[in-house]
């Protein structure tokens, strides 16, 4: 066991996977984008680990990137 928290959250086996939920994420994913684009907003994500960080489209335009 590599990482500690392995023990906590065991990663699931493929026949625990709830596909609906999924399809749900999915449709809440779009529904944001699209939200966002009627909305003229953007959005960033900083990836504190790797030091990413990721910029959608309107964020570039919000800050003139």
């Amino acid at each position: 066991m590599s990482n500690p928290t392995d023990a906590l959250h065991p990663a699931p086996d493929a026949s625990d996977i709830d596909l609906s939920a999924l399809d749900n994420h999915a449709l809440s994913a779009t529904q944001l984008l699209t939200a966002m684009n009627a909305a003229q907003l953007g959005a960033w994500c900083w990836e504190l680990n790797s030091g990413d960080l990721h910029w959608s489209n309107g964020a570039h335009v919000f800050f003139w990137l």
